[in-house]
């Protein structure tokens, strides 16, 4: 009982204060700052990417002059003649003397003619693998599609029984023609 007492006995005072506060509060960043973060981001944006755009673009030169010289002795070494190799050699290592010394600070534009030209001089190497890589195929098609429309041209069967005599003897004219002239140009590769 004495501890109730005692707990009753205790009292708190609390004593108010008025205080004036201003508000200043801001609901929201208004139109115009927005718009001006959103221009800024789109500016920084643009810019990145033109960054990007640039080392791409210097990237691309320094890639092509490495790797085209690495194939001029690999597997392009077959399809160029020593001048010819020796003129293009020397082309890459102006363009990468050029790299790194005045072309360093080049803009987007300057890169791009550059990997333009650079690739216009490796054009007819790269050609010519492109088609002997692709030659035995081709001819493969040629042949079949010869033997093949030649077929069709004797036959006889009701299938081409539509086709006169006279369209016969050209495809076979031009069959024959499409086979002379295939094997000339086979002849003329060996």
């Amino acid at each position: 009982v004495s501890t109730q007492s005692t707990w009753e006995q205790k009292t708190t005072k609390t004593k108010r204060t008025t205080i004036n506060v201003e508000s200043i509060l801001f609901y929201g960043t208004p139109p115009s700052v927005q718009e001006a973060a959103v221009k800024q981001e789109q500016d920084m944006q643009a810019n990145d990417n033109q960054v990007k755009l640039w080392e791409k673009a210097r990237n691309d030169v320094e890639s092509f002059v490495l790797e085209f010289r690495d194939n001029m002795y690999g597997d392009l070494a077959e399809f160029v003649d020593d001048e010819t190799r020796t003129n293009i050699m020397q082309q890459l290592d102006a363009a990468e003397g050029w790299l790194y010394d005045e072309g360093e600070n080049a803009d987007l534009k300057t890169y791009q003619e550059k990997l333009g030209e650079l690739q216009a001089v490796g054009a007819p190497v790269t050609r010519r693998k492109y088609e002997h890589d692709r030659r035995e195929t081709a001819v493969e098609v040629l042949k079949k599609t010869i033997m093949r429309f030649n077929k069709a041209a004797v036959n006889e069967g009701e299938e081409f029984a539509h086709i006169p005599r006279s369209e016969r003897d050209k495809i076979t004219a031009a069959c024959t023609a499409a086979d002379t002239w295939l094997l000339e140009k086979q002849q003329a590769q060996d």
